[in-house]
């Protein structure tokens, strides 16, 4: 089995980085897995909550959410996305992550990501 790598992505800002990550396949085989993207700035982190929603919802149903399209289109204001799909915005909502970073709270949440994260790589071996 070809490897997986965990990734932290402190900073995220709109989730660039993380999105680069995760689209990348390699003979069907997705190597890295998000396992916490943290953004203290709150129109940045909307940005990157929807980015880790739309992945999980693609990987999910194979397509992205009609919803987004006619919101992206200008056709509809923003929904709420945990009505369109409720597992793919809890998983969203798991990943991208509104925190300060030097904090104790935000030591422990990242601290505790980065313990699922392991657990979920170790699983894969």
């Amino acid at each position: 089995m070809s490897p997986t790598f965990g990734i932290v992505d402190l900073f995220a800002g709109p989730g660039g980085l993380g999105e680069g990550f995760a689209s990348f396949v390699e003979n069907g085989h997705v190597p890295f897995q998000i396992g916490i993207s943290v953004e203290k700035e709150a129109s940045a982190h909307r940005t990157l909550t929807l980015r880790a929603f739309l992945r999980e919802y693609q990987a999910l149903h194979g397509i992205l959410p009609d919803q987004y399209i006619d919101f992206h289109a200008g056709l509809v204001t923003e929904p709420d996305w945990s009505s369109v799909d409720a597992k793919a915005w809890r998983k969203a909502n798991e990943e991208a992550r509104a925190l300060e970073l030097g904090s104790e709270s935000a030591a422990a949440e990242i601290d505790e990501a980065i313990a699922k994260l392991k657990k979920t790589m170790t699983r894969r071996f």
